[in-house]
């Protein structure tokens, strides 16, 4: 289990970059408060984050 979090701990912040970026996020704060703290600050950032823009290849296929 102790290695298990290890990894999340390292992995979560190389995977929230990205997401950052996607949603435009560009205030290196937030991604450090995020990294910094292990288990609040995934789940601060994944309640708090913005909705992604939908692209228009989204918006005209069809919902499974």
């Amino acid at each position: 289990m102790s290695l298990d979090f290890c990894l999340l701990c390292l992995l979560f912040p190389a995977l929230i970059g990205d997401d950052m970026e996607r949603r435009g996020l560009q205030d290196k704060r937030i991604f450090w408060a995020v990294a910094l703290v292990p288990l609040l600050g995934a789940i601060a950032y994944l309640v708090l984050r913005p909705l992604l823009e939908s692209t228009p290849e989204q918006e005209l296929s069809p919902q499974s």
